[in-house]
């Protein structure tokens, strides 16, 4: 009987801890970073899977040099952007070098305080930066080459996502609706005119092929990922510790992250949109020269 009590007891407080601290610090987290998280995942698997088509079908250097000249030195000024946003030193940037023997493109190292929380936080946006930093600089290219405006007009009124919503249905559906417009807005036939279309199009084809995290990148985020929950968590016990309600600030969070939901959106449908552009030629390419179907998915 005692020992049932003591179950309970336990039960009890692990779910008020859970829906209390726990549930509002990952609705907070998930609100802040979950479209970006799933966006660099779809991108880098687009950006890997391009970049082996032409590897395999061109070759390296033609890989490196027809696309690399651009997306690598945004790749790492995405790196650099973070690292100057959250005080870390820059000890060594190189923008394009590239080095087949070592399988780099271009680096930036840095240093940064291990005791400072916050520093040790903007390891996950300076691991990511290149994703955030890379769809900014493709969301320049269509404003300021492409005369068509719906698309813009789309990102910008895109609500963000409400991952705990129980319509997340109704949410993907105007995700959807947003990159169906995007497509007939980027393709439309006031933008395939424009000779500023086709160079919009290389262009994005040249960030999205280097929106690929390394496995360095990927590794220095861990960290940082973590603080900032912790982070998050503290936060949501203080307010919570001081009967305050944690509702209000995930609703303004989600009110001023819906034009970033945009924005990634957009560069996913880039990413796509790149690859299948990319794929369709250069597959039957493959067929005529190497009497071979091209996989881009394996190596």
């Amino acid at each position: 009987m005692q020992l049932c009590l003591v179950n309970t007891l336990q039960l009890l407080v692990v779910d008020t801890l859970h829906a209390t601290y726990l549930q509002p610090t990952i609705a907070i987290f998930l609100t802040l970073f979950g479209t970006l998280i799933i966006s660099g995942i779809i991108l880098y698997f687009f950006a890997r899977s391009t970049r082996r088509i032409f590897i395999k079908t061109a070759g390296l250097k033609f890989d490196i040099f027809f696309t690399g000249w651009l997306g690598v030195p945004v790749h790492e000024l995405g790196h650099a952007f973070f690292c100057l946003i959250f005080f870390h030193k820059i000890t060594e940037i190189k923008l394009f070098a590239p080095n087949t023997m070592e399988g780099t493109l271009g680096y930036v190292t840095h240093s940064y305080n291990k005791k400072n929380p916050m520093q040790i936080a903007g390891n996950f946006f300076i691991g990511i930066g290149p994703i955030i930093f890379g769809s900014l600089v493709l969301f320049a290219l269509l404003w300021f080459l492409l005369p068509d405006k719906q698309a813009i007009n789309a990102i910008l009124s895109q609500p963000s996502v409400e991952f705990l919503s129980d319509n997340f249905s109704g949410q993907a559906s105007q995700i959807l609706k947003t990159g169906k417009i995007i497509f007939l807005s980027v393709v439309s036939s006031d933008n395939i005119q424009e000779p500023l279309f086709w160079l919009f199009l290389y262009l994005s084809l040249c960030i999205v092929s280097h929106m690929q995290l390394s496995l360095a990148d990927i590794k220095s985020s861990l960290l940082g990922i973590l603080i900032i929950f912790l982070l998050l968590l503290l936060v949501t016990f203080f307010v919570s510790f001081f009967n305050g309600n944690i509702l209000p600030c995930i609703a303004f969070i989600n009110s001023k992250t819906g034009v970033l939901t945009g924005i990634l959106i957009f560069a996913v449908f880039m990413s796509v949109f790149n690859f299948l552009l990319s794929y369709i030629p250069l597959s039957i390419y493959s067929l005529i020269r190497y009497k071979k179907f091209l996989n881009p998915f394996i190596r």
